[in-house]
């Protein structure tokens, strides 16, 4: 049980004022002593030279800070703050921070989940107690190693996998955290060409009829597909609402299309009998068209 008490830790931003030193403060007292003091760290804040950067790392220290006093069991007048080192993995983090800003939240989950893989790595092989600097293209090899022999990673999703954690890295190259960037010295890993192999007209009956008999609902995503071209991964954030029977469109808004900008397409008519066969047309329009376990629903897939 912490002996000390102390006070909700703020940001002190200087007003905005990008030439000032910002920080994170608060009050503690020590019960045992009497002594109060006020406590104020950087972690890093100011090496964001840009207000919106900054504010996304004061607003990181902050949670850190929080976390230490609350669920750590930090104390401030016996322990110096460790946080004061910026690690290779805190200081990643606070680039995906900065990065999330001009991403869309699928985008956010899978640079997330790059960077999660990778710091667990990092703790494995001891490497989560480096400096950015102490992070070099052998230890980027060796990684990209181990996601082909230890994870059996396909060539194309190891070169997925790099080019997010790259460009994290590029970050800190922008920011002189780092002189290069260590994952430049990866080479593509070749990735294996699939062929398509179109169905038959028979055959693309069978599987029609099959779906419809056993999964109706299967049937009906692939019908979006096949008739208006959306994507996959597009289907799984469209909603009712996005889809206009009167002037028979389909609208794909820009923080749902793969390329970032809102497109529009016309429903034929082949497709729209099946809207109307899943009852879109009375449906309530903030649902998912295909949302958890591809039913018309508030919750996504």
């Amino acid at each position: 049980m912490n002996n000390f008490t102390f006070s909700t830790p703020r940001i002190c931003d200087c007003g905005g004022d990008l030439s000032k030193q910002w920080y994170i403060y608060f009050r503690a007292k020590d019960e045992s002593t009497g002594d109060t003091k006020q406590f104020r760290y950087k972690l890093g804040i100011n090496r964001f030279k840009k207000k919106r950067e900054r504010q996304e790392a004061a607003k990181a220290a902050l949670v850190t800070v929080i976390s230490m006093l609350e669920d750590e069991g930090w104390n401030p007048f016996e322990q110096k703050c460790e946080n004061e080192r910026r690690t290779l993995l805190v200081s990643l983090g606070d680039m995906l921070n900065i990065k999330s800003c001009s991403l869309r939240k699928r985008s956010v989950e899978i640079y997330s989940n790059a960077l999660k893989f990778f710091g667990i790595w990092c703790k494995d092989m001891g490497y989560d107690t480096f400096e950015p600097s102490g992070f070099t293209k052998i230890h980027a090899l060796e990684y990209v190693d181990y996601l082909k022999t230890k994870r059996n990673f396909s060539g194309k999703t190891c070169n997925n996998t790099v080019s997010y954690l790259k460009t994290l890295f590029f970050m800190l190259v922008e920011r002189e955290q780092i002189a290069t960037n260590p994952f430049c010295a990866v080479k593509k890993s070749k990735e294996e060409k699939g062929k398509n192999v179109a169905f038959t007209s028979r055959e693309a009956e069978m599987a029609i009829a099959y779906m419809r008999d056993h999964d109706i609902r299967l049937y009906y995503a692939t019908q979006f597909v096949r008739y208006a071209f959306i994507r996959r991964t597009e289907l799984m954030y469209l909603k009712v609402g996005c889809v206009d029977l009167r002037n028979h469109t389909i609208t794909i808004p820009s923080n749902v299309s793969k390329t970032g900008t809102q497109d529009s397409i016309t429903i034929p008519r082949s497709l729209e009998s099946i809207i109307m066969e899943m009852g879109l047309d009375k449906a309530n329009p903030d649902f998912y068209i295909f949302g958890k376990d591809m039913e018309t629903c508030a919750k996504r897939m």
